[in-house]
């Protein structure tokens, strides 16, 4: 699953449910914080969404002086 929703990668893992997570393998993900909140307590938050579904985080990367980064991750 590639997820590069301008922000709206929140709303979709949020409510995604274990059904539907359960059906991905890997998820390469770039998010878009909002500017009115740090970044990394966000990212943080999609990133632990993941593994609570199940998923092993391969590569997190904030990139620096943006609201954006990426997630690389798979199943156990």
């Amino acid at each position: 699953l590639k997820l590069d929703c301008e922000g709206a990668e929140f709303p979709i893992l949020e409510g995604a449910c274990a059904e539907t997570l359960g059906r991905v393998r890997r998820i390469v993900l770039e998010y878009h914080a909002r500017p009115d909140a740090p970044k990394r307590p966000q990212a943080d938050a999609l990133a632990r969404r993941l593994v609570d579904a199940g998923f092993v985080i391969d590569r997190y990367e904030d990139h620096l002086g943006t609201n954006r980064g990426m997630i690389f991750a798979r199943r156990a």
